[in-house]
């Protein structure tokens, strides 16, 4: 199977999952990113919406390498990905002529998604991101390492990802961010959802009851 059929066929599991195939994603703004982000989570706080916007970055990014995998047994090379945002912020990730290496071993996967994902998009981004807003390091690649579970558990339904997924989990700078099961973790950092206008921690968090 070819690398875009395999993207092709792993965008049918979700948003997450997709790409546009065809066209470039809009430029991407941070500042309009971030602004975006906060009215529609209901907050004032910059580190709030950047955390949020992060999160969901890094699950695309890992729901669309781990799809490709798991249909087609390739892995995409991010360096030609472009990402950008419509206008109430969800990110739009985009090839324009996608390429990929073949990865058979759960050794393999894990060792081209921690060069595609965590070094050549997650680690710039994070940078961009902290140069911007006053933010811990450790917030951001907790995120990732639960990212990376939400998306192995979706890609895992075609086939399991979960080999792959732990032996990235032992790697820093995603190792010692969660506890417990691959498949059903708990993070050791929160990812401040309890300070948007849901005001409700996530199912995974560290923090037994929201803040006062």
């Amino acid at each position: 199977m070819t690398l875009v059929a395999a993207l092709s066929r792993a965008a049918r599991y979700g948003e997450y999952f997709e790409t546009q195939l065809d066209s470039a994603p809009p430029p991407f703004d941070l500042g309009a990113a971030l602004e975006a982000r906060a009215t529609r989570l209901g907050t004032t706080e910059a580190r709030v919406a950047a955390s949020a916007l992060q999160y969901e970055f890094a699950e695309r990014l890992w729901a669309v390498s781990l799809g490709a995998w798991a249909f087609g047994r390739v892995v995409p090379d991010l360096t030609a990905l472009k990402y950008g945002c419509a206008d109430d912020s969800t990110l739009i990730l985009g090839f324009t002529a996608p390429v990929g290496t073949r990865a058979d071993t759960p050794g393999e996967v894990a060792g081209l998604l921690y060069r595609n994902v965590v070094d050549v998009q997650l680690a710039p981004f994070h940078q961009l991101l902290r140069a911007t807003v006053k933010m811990a390091d450790g917030l951001l690649w907790g995120n990732a390492a639960t990212a990376l579970v939400l998306a192995a558990r979706s890609a895992s339904r075609a086939r399991s990802c979960y080999a792959a997924t732990a032996l990235l989990l032992e790697q820093p700078p995603l190792a010692g961010r969660l506890t417990g099961p691959v498949a059903t973790p708990k993070r050791r950092s929160c990812c401040l959802y309890y300070r948007t206008a849901a005001g409700r921690t996530c199912s995974d968090c560290p923090l037994p009851k929201v803040p006062a």
